[in-house]
């Protein structure tokens, strides 16, 4: 689902569909193309691979009503911090000649 006006109302719709918000930025478009995408998805994503996890995949989208689909990677996630479910989504493309720079967390034993 798409949707143009960014009211609370139609967030509020789309989380009783159980649907969540997303935006796909382009490369040099600061405003982004809203989407919807099925809470089940992304959550069974952050299951597997947890939610920083998630961020160095690369996934494709696949758009309704078509056979449009884009390869992206999840810029960032935001999750409600009582509930932990993931609240909206930002996907970057990633082609296969994309540079992607990505925080990785360490941890050094002795």
């Amino acid at each position: 689902m798409r949707f143009r006006d960014g009211s609370r109302n139609i967030v509020k719709h789309l989380r009783k569909d159980r649907r969540i918000p997303a935006i796909l930025f382009g490369p040099g478009d600061n405003q982004g193309e809203l989407l919807s995408l099925p809470l089940a998805d992304i959550e069974r994503q952050v299951r597997k691979y947890g939610i920083r996890g998630v961020g160095s995949k690369i996934l494709t989208l696949r758009f309704e009503g078509g056979n449009r689909t884009e390869t992206v990677i999840a810029k960032e996630l935001t999750q409600d911090a009582g509930t932990r479910i993931v609240e909206n989504v930002c996907f970057m493309p990633c082609g296969p000649e994309t540079i992607v720079k990505i925080k990785v967390r360490g941890h050094l034993q002795n």
